[in-house]
């Protein structure tokens, strides 16, 4: 036998209860599975409106457009406001979509669009935590009234945006325009202030008063002024930092969609001194072990062992030493295992120790049909020697061939057969030493013995 031979390919597998485990080749992976976003569309009512926020949802993009002023499309456009907001899924936001400006006899649209023979067009809104002014996150402005009884190619209501554009009035208008709201006022009108816009409103006259001449400011955040024989202000836009602006992009009425995309929670435990990130960004822990990714987003986790310490494995939804990859299809929960390093060679990391030793039968005859097995039980895993002498009257009278090998952790045996052969040996008393080393050097040492009749 070569000394080189691990014992397991001796026996061919005879290690009993050794805890050997067959690893097949890896599945191929999964193709990921792309996250569906999905658009919820809300289009003029009249009335409030409300959304629902899904489980598992923690932000939506939110698109508004304010709706366009009146004037038999001379009116100003809406503008557009978009922006992502972080929501808390089960709560209740309030939408509102602005209503077009209208002519002649109807009063103010829907919104905040200023009264008029032709009326502004009316913002469109999120409000998150009630239904007031105060209340509003995101607002799309409206367009402001087109000027009345006196159409031509300079008269526009003014555009909603970011800021109102001013209404434009030419001949044979001969008012003055309206002017579009800023993101800290209402629209002006610099003949008659009580035409200016407020919050949320825009200025204008009540057309079933006889002002056929009158025009609307646009709704927004701030509304635009009205005007009498000129055409209104625009409406201004809102939202946090990062919020998408455009002017004058929408015709008709207002509208609102919600895009958002379903995410799982992924949350990661640690047992010991490490720390596990993941792929793509979310994870850090340490500081953060709980993250929402996109549903179906397939996510990577890495385990690092601290200083002095050792990664011993996954448990929960992933198992083994390797990096941890999952499909988020619904929540997950790892735990992440660090043990310390034991410095081998000290009182922490005792030598390794054998028990159990023996060889059965302890007497047989020796011929083709005997079976010989050692048994033993060893503390760690160990490189194992195997010697064999025949005693004779206390002094060793014939030596065999020793055989070498390795040995995992408990029970373990080995069939005496090939270079120790029992059918080989010849009749009389042997002894079996069975030397564990482990990899620093340390041993234990057992010595059995075993009669071979005639």
């Amino acid at each position: 036998m070569s000394p080189s031979r691990p014992l397991h390919t001796v026996l061919a597998a005879s290690l009993l209860g050794a805890g050997i485990t067959l690893v097949s080749a890896a599945p191929s992976p999964a193709v990921p599975v792309a996250p569906t976003p999905q658009v919820v569309t809300f289009d003029h009512t009249g009335s409030n409106q409300s959304w629902t926020v899904p489980d598992g949802v923690i932000e939506a993009t939110f698109d508004l457009y304010g709706a366009q002023g009146g004037g038999e499309g001379n009116g100003g456009l809406g503008g557009r406001a978009t922006a992502t907001l972080s929501l808390i899924p089960g709560d209740v936001i309030t939408i509102v979509v602005g209503g077009a400006g209208e002519h002649p006899g109807i009063p103010s649209s829907f919104n905040g669009g200023g009264d008029g023979w032709h009326s502004g067009g009316g913002a469109s809104d999120v409000r998150i935590g009630g239904l007031g002014l105060a209340d509003r996150v995101l607002v799309a402005g409206g367009g402001g009234g087109a000027a009345s009884l006196c159409f031509g190619p300079d008269n526009w209501g003014g555009n909603g945006g970011e800021t109102g554009e001013d209404g434009a009035s030419g001949s044979p208008c001969t008012g003055t325009p309206g002017g579009g709201a800023t993101a800290d006022a209402g629209g002006q009108n610099s003949t008659d202030n009580t035409l200016d816009g407020l919050a949320g409103q825009g200025g204008g006259r009540d057309s079933e008063a006889g002002m056929v001449s009158s025009s609307g400011g646009g709704g927004g955040w701030y509304g635009g002024a009205g005007a009498i024989s000129a055409a209104a202000g625009g409406g201004s836009s809102h939202g946090p930092a990062g919020t998408l602006f455009e002017t004058g992009v929408r015709s008709a009425q207002g509208q609102v969609t919600v895009t958002f995309t379903p995410s799982e929670k992924l949350t990661v435990s640690r047992v010991g001194a490490g720390s596990v990130t993941s792929a793509p960004a979310g994870i850090d822990c340490g500081t953060r072990c709980t993250a929402m990714f996109d549903q179906n987003t397939d996510v990577t986790l890495t385990a690092t062992p601290a200083s002095g310490a050792t990664f011993s494995g996954w448990s929960g939804d992933c198992s083994g030493t390797g990096p941890c990859t999952m499909r988020l299809d619904e929540a997950r929960a790892v735990t992440a295992t660090f043990a310390a390093i034991v410095q081998q060679g000290t009182p922490e990391d005792p030598a390794p120790a054998l028990s159990e030793v023996r060889v059965k039968p302890g007497k047989f005859t020796s011929d083709r049909r005997t079976k010989v097995t050692l048994r033993w039980r060893v503390s760690e895993a160990v490189d194992v020697r195997v010697r064999l002498r025949q005693v004779c009257q206390g002094e060793v009278c014939g030596r065999y061939d020793a055989v070498r090998g390795t040995a995992p952790t408990g029970a373990g045996s080995y069939r005496l057969r090939r270079d120790l052969n029992p059918a080989k040996l010849r009749p009389g008393r042997y002894r079996l030493t069975l030397v564990a080393i482990d990899t620093v050097g340390q041993r234990d040492r057992e010595r059995v013995h075993f009669r071979v009749r005639r």
